[in-house]
């Protein structure tokens, strides 16, 4: 599952490339306020999600461990101290 976030995050990297050769005006990439390029607004917020679900996903299996350390030493503390 993570090569194929990771490969969804290097097609929409190659589409803001593209787009970015494709811009007629300066670009302002500083400043994303004063961009008007819908086109480019609209895949950095798909980069945006894939980069937070490529986190998620990419970090989860460490969550998942530190909860379940976390609950085994609690438990055995609790042993101990009963």
């Amino acid at each position: 599952m993570l090569l194929y976030k990771q490969d969804k995050l290097s097609q929409l990297e190659e589409q803001l490339e593209h787009i970015d050769r494709e811009e007629p005006k300066v670009l302002f990439l500083g400043n994303y306020r004063r961009d008007d390029n819908i086109a480019r607004k609209q895949v950095l917020e798909e980069i945006d999600t894939a980069l937070a679900e490529y986190g998620r996903l990419r970090f989860y299996p460490l969550s998942s461990v530190t909860i379940f350390k976390e609950a085994l030493a609690k438990e055995k503390y609790d042993r101990f101290t009963s």
